[in-house]
């Protein structure tokens, strides 16, 4: 169980540009590739949200395109509800998974729930087209899901992939 690192993710949504840390929004496909388990949720209701982002933020500012494609995602497989995490909803989706992966899962999410409002508190008078809550709370699982990914589904062939699981902590988006 990861529950532990509650207090180490709230730590890293103020993580500093002082320290070495990864960009998601720059290494997310490579960071997608490091642990190759399924997410659990359904990647079709993606599609509709790349288009709206799109046309939210026309210019493609990487932060707030992958702040509006995050809401809308976790907003429409109804994951975040009111700015919370609808934990419910994620085990639903989860039901799905191979044991080993629905636990870690499970507990990457209920650790990411916990982090909602430092992130939310983090966040207050942000200058985004939509709320960053989301894009920080992908980033929260992304992270923990690679960090602690099982052997089974590890590919941690690169540079990104190692300094992850290394302890190397997300860059404040």
């Amino acid at each position: 169980m990861i529950t532990k690192f509650v207090p180490f993710f709230l730590a890293f949504v103020v993580q500093t540009n002082a320290e070495e840390c990864i960009d998601h929004r720059f290494h997310g496909s490579e960071i997608m590739k490091c642990c190759l388990m399924p997410s659990g949720l359904p990647p079709e209701s993606l599609t509709g949200c790349i288009k709206e982002a799109e046309q939210k933020v026309p210019d493609k500012d990487l932060k707030n395109y992958f702040a509006c494609v995050s809401e809308c995602f976790l907003k429409k497989v109804g994951v975040l509800v009111y700015n919370s995490v609808n934990m419910k909803q994620v085990e639903r989706y989860m039901e799905e998974l191979e044991p080993t992966a629905r636990d870690l899962r499970m507990d990457v999410w209920d650790v990411c729930a916990k982090a909602v409002p430092g992130i939310l508190k983090n966040n207050i008078g942000h200058n985004l087209k939509c709320h960053p809550l989301a894009s920080q709370l992908k980033t929260c699982v992304s992270y923990l899901t690679n960090r602690h990914c099982p052997a089974v589904y590890l590919n941690d062939q690169s540079e990104i992939c190692r300094k992850i699981r290394s302890g190397v902590k997300p860059c404040e988006n």
